[in-house]
Protein backbone atom coordinates (compact mmCIF):
# COMPACT_ATOMS: atom_id res chain seq x y z
CA UNK A 1 0.00 0.00 0.00
CA UNK A 2 1.78 3.50 -1.15
CA UNK A 3 0.07 6.45 -1.46
CA UNK A 4 1.62 10.10 -0.70
CA UNK A 5 0.68 12.89 2.14
CA UNK A 6 -0.05 16.03 0.08
CA UNK A 7 -3.91 16.19 0.70
CA UNK A 8 -4.55 15.49 3.49
CA UNK A 9 -8.24 16.91 3.36
CA UNK A 10 -8.46 14.06 0.50
CA UNK A 11 -7.52 11.79 2.60
CA UNK A 12 -9.05 12.41 5.40
CA UNK A 13 -12.57 12.46 3.23
CA UNK A 14 -12.17 8.63 2.07
CA UNK A 15 -10.72 7.44 5.27
CA UNK A 16 -13.80 9.02 7.50
CA UNK A 17 -15.87 6.68 5.02
CA UNK A 18 -14.90 3.85 6.14
CA UNK A 19 -16.06 1.79 9.26
CA UNK A 20 -12.89 0.17 10.38
CA UNK A 21 -10.53 2.36 12.28
CA UNK A 22 -7.65 4.04 10.99
CA UNK A 23 -4.85 6.47 12.11
CA UNK A 24 -1.58 7.66 10.69
CA UNK A 25 0.90 7.69 12.52
CA UNK A 26 4.51 9.75 12.10
CA UNK A 27 7.75 7.98 12.66
CA UNK A 28 8.00 9.27 16.48
CA UNK A 29 4.81 7.44 17.01
CA UNK A 30 2.59 10.63 17.35
CA UNK A 31 -0.62 10.53 15.51
CA UNK A 32 -0.95 12.49 12.95
CA UNK A 33 -4.87 11.54 11.64
CA UNK A 34 -7.51 9.14 12.59
CA UNK A 35 -10.84 9.02 10.85
CA UNK A 36 -14.39 9.29 12.26
CA UNK A 37 -14.67 5.17 13.63
CA UNK A 38 -11.27 5.73 15.55
CA UNK A 39 -11.99 9.20 17.26
CA UNK A 40 -15.56 7.46 18.04
CA UNK A 41 -13.81 4.77 19.98
CA UNK A 42 -10.48 5.92 20.78
CA UNK A 43 -12.10 9.83 21.32
CA UNK A 44 -9.92 12.56 20.26
CA UNK A 45 -5.92 11.51 20.49
CA UNK A 46 -4.75 13.25 17.58
CA UNK A 47 -0.86 14.93 18.37
CA UNK A 48 -0.61 11.90 21.31
CA UNK A 49 1.81 8.58 21.25
CA UNK A 50 -0.20 6.11 19.77
CA UNK A 51 -0.14 3.44 22.82
CA UNK A 52 -1.84 6.25 24.57
CA UNK A 53 -4.78 6.20 21.84
CA UNK A 54 -5.23 2.11 22.83
CA UNK A 55 -5.62 3.20 26.63
CA UNK A 56 -1.70 1.79 27.17
CA UNK A 57 0.79 3.97 29.37
CA UNK A 58 4.06 2.31 28.04
CA UNK A 59 4.66 1.50 23.86
CA UNK A 60 4.24 -1.71 22.88
CA UNK A 61 6.78 -4.59 23.26
CA UNK A 62 5.80 -5.64 19.57
CA UNK A 63 6.07 -2.32 18.11
CA UNK A 64 4.29 -2.70 14.65
CA UNK A 65 5.05 0.52 13.52
CA UNK A 66 8.99 0.78 13.96
CA UNK A 67 8.63 -2.58 11.73
CA UNK A 68 6.97 -1.35 8.81
CA UNK A 69 9.32 2.00 9.14
CA UNK A 70 12.30 0.14 9.17
CA UNK A 71 11.59 -2.75 6.51
CA UNK A 72 8.84 -0.32 4.45
CA UNK A 73 7.00 -3.46 4.12
CA UNK A 74 2.72 -4.47 5.34
CA UNK A 75 3.00 -6.28 8.90
CA UNK A 76 -0.35 -7.27 10.57
CA UNK A 77 -0.85 -8.04 14.05
CA UNK A 78 -3.60 -8.43 17.05
CA UNK A 79 -4.76 -5.55 19.48
CA UNK A 80 -7.27 -4.22 22.29
CA UNK A 81 -8.86 -0.87 22.24
CA UNK A 82 -11.20 -0.50 25.23
CA UNK A 83 -11.90 -4.06 25.65
CA UNK A 84 -12.65 -5.31 22.12
CA UNK A 85 -10.09 -7.28 20.26
CA UNK A 86 -9.11 -5.57 16.07
CA UNK A 87 -6.69 -7.03 13.72
CA UNK A 88 -4.32 -4.30 12.90
CA UNK A 89 -2.58 -4.32 9.27
CA UNK A 90 0.23 -1.45 9.22
CA UNK A 91 1.28 -0.44 5.63
CA UNK A 92 4.10 3.08 4.83
CA UNK A 93 3.13 6.23 3.65
CA UNK A 94 5.80 7.03 1.74
CA UNK A 95 6.52 10.73 0.00
CA UNK A 96 7.32 11.57 -3.67
CA UNK A 97 10.63 10.35 -3.00
CA UNK A 98 9.85 7.21 -1.85
CA UNK A 99 10.69 7.49 1.76
CA UNK A 100 8.76 6.26 4.43
CA UNK A 101 7.87 9.03 6.61
CA UNK A 102 4.65 7.45 8.47
CA UNK A 103 2.61 4.67 8.48
CA UNK A 104 -1.42 3.77 8.07
CA UNK A 105 -2.71 1.57 10.85
CA UNK A 106 -6.56 -0.80 10.02
CA UNK A 107 -7.90 -2.14 12.64
CA UNK A 108 -11.10 -3.96 12.08
CA UNK A 109 -13.19 -5.59 14.76
CA UNK A 110 -12.79 -9.33 15.32
CA UNK A 111 -14.34 -9.43 18.91
CA UNK A 112 -16.84 -11.69 17.80
CA UNK A 113 -14.52 -13.94 15.48
CA UNK A 114 -11.89 -14.04 18.73
CA UNK A 115 -14.60 -15.18 21.15
CA UNK A 116 -15.96 -17.70 18.79
CA UNK A 117 -11.94 -18.63 18.57
CA UNK A 118 -10.93 -18.58 22.04
CA UNK A 119 -14.84 -20.62 22.42
CA UNK A 120 -12.86 -23.31 20.09
CA UNK A 121 -9.57 -23.52 21.87
CA UNK A 122 -11.91 -24.33 24.94
CA UNK A 123 -14.21 -27.02 23.74
CA UNK A 124 -10.58 -28.44 22.04
CA UNK A 125 -9.66 -28.49 25.61
CA UNK A 126 -12.65 -30.06 27.02
CA UNK A 127 -12.70 -32.60 24.26
CA UNK A 128 -8.90 -33.79 24.73
CA UNK A 129 -9.71 -34.27 28.70
CA UNK A 130 -13.32 -35.90 27.77
CA UNK A 131 -10.67 -38.38 25.52
CA UNK A 132 -8.67 -38.73 28.38
CA UNK A 133 -10.83 -39.60 30.45
CA UNK A 134 -12.75 -41.84 28.06
CA UNK A 135 -9.59 -43.67 27.29
CA UNK A 136 -8.74 -44.19 30.72
CA UNK A 137 -12.36 -45.88 31.30
CA UNK A 138 -11.55 -48.36 29.08
CA UNK A 139 -8.30 -49.22 29.55
CA UNK A 140 -9.71 -50.11 33.00
CA UNK A 141 -11.89 -52.20 31.66
CA UNK A 142 -9.19 -54.01 29.94
CA UNK A 143 -7.05 -54.79 32.51
CA UNK A 144 -9.63 -56.93 34.46
CA UNK A 145 -8.03 -60.04 34.32
CA UNK A 146 -9.90 -63.07 31.84
CA UNK A 147 -11.66 -65.85 34.14
CA UNK A 148 -9.55 -68.87 34.83
CA UNK A 149 -11.33 -72.17 34.03
CA UNK A 150 -10.08 -75.00 34.45
CA UNK A 151 -9.92 -76.77 30.67
CA UNK A 152 -10.04 -73.39 28.40
CA UNK A 153 -8.23 -70.72 27.24
CA UNK A 154 -9.61 -67.04 26.88
CA UNK A 155 -7.67 -64.73 24.62
CA UNK A 156 -8.62 -60.81 23.54
CA UNK A 157 -7.16 -58.32 21.65
CA UNK A 158 -8.82 -54.42 21.53
CA UNK A 159 -6.95 -51.56 18.86
CA UNK A 160 -9.16 -48.70 18.70
CA UNK A 161 -8.69 -46.68 15.57
CA UNK A 162 -8.68 -43.37 17.63
CA UNK A 163 -7.27 -42.82 20.80
CA UNK A 164 -10.39 -44.17 22.21
CA UNK A 165 -12.32 -46.85 20.14
CA UNK A 166 -16.40 -47.77 19.82
CA UNK A 167 -16.01 -51.62 20.15
CA UNK A 168 -16.57 -53.51 23.74
CA UNK A 169 -15.12 -56.80 24.80
CA UNK A 170 -15.40 -58.92 28.07
CA UNK A 171 -15.75 -62.06 29.56
CA UNK A 172 -17.04 -63.00 32.86
CA UNK A 173 -17.42 -65.74 36.01
CA UNK A 174 -21.31 -66.17 36.33
CA UNK A 175 -22.74 -66.99 39.91
CA UNK A 176 -23.06 -70.80 39.20
CA UNK A 177 -19.54 -71.11 37.20
CA UNK A 178 -20.59 -70.74 33.65
CA UNK A 179 -18.64 -67.80 32.17
CA UNK A 180 -20.49 -64.95 29.85
CA UNK A 181 -18.20 -63.22 26.74
CA UNK A 182 -19.19 -61.09 24.31
CA UNK A 183 -17.68 -58.80 21.44
CA UNK A 184 -19.94 -55.25 21.28
CA UNK A 185 -20.00 -52.52 18.43
CA UNK A 186 -21.13 -48.67 18.95
CA UNK A 187 -22.02 -47.02 16.34
CA UNK A 188 -19.78 -44.02 15.76
CA UNK A 189 -16.53 -42.72 17.03
CA UNK A 190 -14.80 -40.72 19.70
CA UNK A 191 -16.28 -40.41 23.01
CA UNK A 192 -20.02 -40.39 22.60
CA UNK A 193 -19.17 -44.13 21.52
CA UNK A 194 -16.16 -44.81 23.92
CA UNK A 195 -18.75 -43.77 26.93
CA UNK A 196 -21.17 -46.21 25.39
CA UNK A 197 -19.14 -48.98 25.48
CA UNK A 198 -17.94 -48.11 28.74
CA UNK A 199 -21.80 -48.50 29.55
CA UNK A 200 -22.43 -51.87 28.04
CA UNK A 201 -19.68 -53.16 29.85
CA UNK A 202 -20.66 -51.89 33.16
CA UNK A 203 -24.27 -53.18 32.24
CA UNK A 204 -23.28 -56.17 31.23
CA UNK A 205 -21.05 -56.81 34.44
CA UNK A 206 -23.70 -56.09 36.23
CA UNK A 207 -26.29 -58.31 34.86
CA UNK A 208 -23.96 -61.04 34.90
CA UNK A 209 -24.27 -61.80 38.16
CA UNK A 210 -28.16 -62.00 38.35
CA UNK A 211 -28.44 -65.85 39.59
CA UNK A 212 -29.39 -68.27 36.54
CA UNK A 213 -30.00 -65.05 33.75
CA UNK A 214 -30.83 -66.35 30.42
CA UNK A 215 -29.06 -64.16 27.00
CA UNK A 216 -32.33 -63.14 26.23
CA UNK A 217 -32.96 -61.51 29.48
CA UNK A 218 -30.12 -60.01 29.47
CA UNK A 219 -30.29 -58.11 26.00
CA UNK A 220 -33.71 -57.11 27.34
CA UNK A 221 -32.53 -55.61 30.51
CA UNK A 222 -29.46 -54.16 28.30
CA UNK A 223 -32.35 -52.77 26.27
CA UNK A 224 -33.84 -50.83 28.83
CA UNK A 225 -30.76 -49.46 30.46
CA UNK A 226 -29.75 -48.44 27.27
CA UNK A 227 -33.63 -46.50 26.53
CA UNK A 228 -32.72 -44.91 29.68
CA UNK A 229 -29.49 -43.00 28.61
CA UNK A 230 -32.01 -40.87 25.84
CA UNK A 231 -29.28 -41.10 23.43
CA UNK A 232 -29.90 -39.74 19.80
CA UNK A 233 -31.99 -42.23 17.24
CA UNK A 234 -29.03 -42.98 15.25
CA UNK A 235 -27.20 -44.26 17.76
CA UNK A 236 -27.25 -48.32 18.35
CA UNK A 237 -25.46 -51.52 19.85
CA UNK A 238 -24.54 -54.65 18.20
CA UNK A 239 -23.00 -57.54 20.11
CA UNK A 240 -22.31 -61.42 20.00
CA UNK A 241 -23.42 -62.96 23.30
CA UNK A 242 -21.92 -66.16 24.00
CA UNK A 243 -22.62 -68.62 27.35
CA UNK A 244 -20.03 -71.29 28.16
CA UNK A 245 -21.07 -74.07 30.35
CA UNK A 246 -17.49 -75.94 30.98
CA UNK A 247 -19.63 -78.46 33.02
CA UNK A 248 -21.80 -79.50 30.06
CA UNK A 249 -19.40 -78.69 27.28
CA UNK A 250 -21.76 -76.37 25.45
CA UNK A 251 -22.04 -73.24 24.12
CA UNK A 252 -25.11 -70.96 24.23
CA UNK A 253 -25.01 -68.43 22.08
CA UNK A 254 -27.39 -65.28 20.77
CA UNK A 255 -26.46 -62.11 17.63
CA UNK A 256 -28.03 -58.71 19.02
CA UNK A 257 -27.35 -57.61 15.25
CA UNK A 258 -24.03 -57.74 15.23
CA UNK A 259 -22.88 -58.26 11.36
CA UNK A 260 -19.28 -59.83 11.87
CA UNK A 261 -20.33 -63.73 11.89
CA UNK A 262 -18.15 -65.84 14.68
CA UNK A 263 -16.54 -69.16 13.54
CA UNK A 264 -16.47 -72.14 15.61
CA UNK A 265 -13.86 -74.37 14.73
CA UNK A 266 -13.96 -78.36 15.45
CA UNK A 267 -12.68 -81.69 14.04
CA UNK A 268 -10.83 -79.64 11.69
CA UNK A 269 -13.61 -78.02 10.30
CA UNK A 270 -14.97 -74.49 10.59
CA UNK A 271 -18.40 -73.42 10.93
CA UNK A 272 -20.09 -69.57 10.67
CA UNK A 273 -22.17 -69.36 14.21
CA UNK A 274 -24.54 -67.42 11.69
CA UNK A 275 -27.91 -66.08 13.73
CA UNK A 276 -30.24 -63.23 12.73
CA UNK A 277 -30.73 -60.68 15.23
CA UNK A 278 -31.46 -56.68 16.22
CA UNK A 279 -29.00 -54.31 17.96
CA UNK A 280 -30.47 -52.53 20.85
CA UNK A 281 -31.45 -49.30 20.17
CA UNK A 282 -34.05 -46.76 20.18
CA UNK A 283 -35.89 -48.35 17.20
CA UNK A 284 -36.90 -51.93 18.40
CA UNK A 285 -37.01 -52.80 21.92
CA UNK A 286 -36.81 -56.34 21.49
CA UNK A 287 -33.87 -57.01 21.07
CA UNK A 288 -31.48 -60.05 19.73
CA UNK A 289 -33.10 -63.08 18.15
CA UNK A 290 -33.65 -67.21 18.21
CA UNK A 291 -31.04 -68.53 20.91
CA UNK A 292 -29.13 -71.87 19.81
CA UNK A 293 -27.01 -74.18 21.15
CA UNK A 294 -23.78 -76.08 20.32
CA UNK A 295 -21.69 -78.73 21.90
CA UNK A 296 -18.44 -77.68 23.00
CA UNK A 297 -15.86 -80.41 23.71
CA UNK A 298 -11.93 -80.81 24.12
CA UNK A 299 -9.91 -79.65 20.77
CA UNK A 300 -12.83 -76.80 20.01
CA UNK A 301 -12.44 -73.46 19.78
CA UNK A 302 -14.87 -70.16 19.12
CA UNK A 303 -13.96 -66.92 17.93
CA UNK A 304 -15.31 -63.37 18.32
CA UNK A 305 -14.80 -60.24 15.83
CA UNK A 306 -15.69 -56.83 15.29
CA UNK A 307 -16.32 -55.51 11.86
CA UNK A 308 -12.83 -53.50 12.14
CA UNK A 309 -11.00 -57.25 10.44
CA UNK A 310 -12.71 -56.44 7.32
CA UNK A 311 -13.02 -52.53 7.29
CA UNK A 312 -16.44 -52.06 7.33
CA UNK A 313 -16.90 -54.97 4.64
CA UNK A 314 -14.49 -53.59 1.88
CA UNK A 315 -12.31 -56.38 1.43
CA UNK A 316 -12.60 -59.96 2.03
CA UNK A 317 -8.71 -60.71 2.29
CA UNK A 318 -7.97 -60.11 6.06
CA UNK A 319 -11.00 -62.35 7.41
CA UNK A 320 -10.00 -64.90 5.13
CA UNK A 321 -6.09 -64.77 6.69
CA UNK A 322 -7.93 -64.63 10.47
CA UNK A 323 -10.10 -68.05 9.24
CA UNK A 324 -6.32 -69.73 8.33
CA UNK A 325 -4.56 -68.54 11.01
CA UNK A 326 -7.81 -69.76 13.25
CA UNK A 327 -7.80 -73.54 11.80
CA UNK A 328 -4.06 -73.69 12.00
CA UNK A 329 -2.09 -76.42 13.89
CA UNK A 330 -0.72 -76.35 16.73
CA UNK A 331 -3.07 -73.59 17.64
CA UNK A 332 -1.92 -70.54 19.56
CA UNK A 333 -4.06 -67.80 20.30
CA UNK A 334 -1.87 -65.11 20.80
CA UNK A 335 -0.84 -65.56 17.25
CA UNK A 336 -3.97 -65.39 15.19
CA UNK A 337 -4.00 -62.29 17.63
CA UNK A 338 -1.06 -60.90 16.63
CA UNK A 339 -1.84 -61.55 12.77
CA UNK A 340 -5.10 -60.06 12.92
CA UNK A 341 -3.43 -56.78 14.35
CA UNK A 342 -0.67 -57.18 11.11
CA UNK A 343 -3.69 -56.99 8.89
CA UNK A 344 -5.61 -54.60 11.04
CA UNK A 345 -2.39 -52.13 10.57
CA UNK A 346 -3.50 -51.84 7.02
CA UNK A 347 -6.91 -50.66 8.04
CA UNK A 348 -7.29 -48.06 9.95
CA UNK A 349 -10.78 -46.85 9.46
CA UNK A 350 -12.14 -48.98 12.35
CA UNK A 351 -11.55 -50.43 15.38
CA UNK A 352 -10.86 -54.39 16.57
CA UNK A 353 -11.91 -56.32 18.75
CA UNK A 354 -10.92 -60.19 19.37
CA UNK A 355 -12.29 -62.56 21.59
CA UNK A 356 -11.04 -66.54 21.59
CA UNK A 357 -12.22 -68.98 23.43
CA UNK A 358 -9.88 -72.05 23.32
CA UNK A 359 -11.02 -76.06 25.11
CA UNK A 360 -7.91 -77.64 25.95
Amino acid sequence: METTVENKEYFSTIIDAMTDLIRVVDEEGRILMINAAMQEVAGSCLGKQCFECLGESSPCPDCVREGVLQSGRIARAERTIRGRCYSLTAAPVKDGGGNTRAVVEVFRDISDMANLRNRLVTANAKMVQDLSMARTLQKSMMRRRLPDLPGYRFYRGFYPCEAVGGDAIDCLRMPDGRVLFYVADVSGHGVHAAMLTVFVQQEVSFLSREPGITLPVLAEKLTQSFLELNTDESAYITAFFVILDGEKETITYMNAGHSAVPYLYQKGEMTELFLPGTPICRWDDKPGGELSQASFTSGDRLILYSDGMIGVHQAEQPLQRLKTEFSREPFDGREVIAAAKRDRGRNLSDDLAIFICEHL
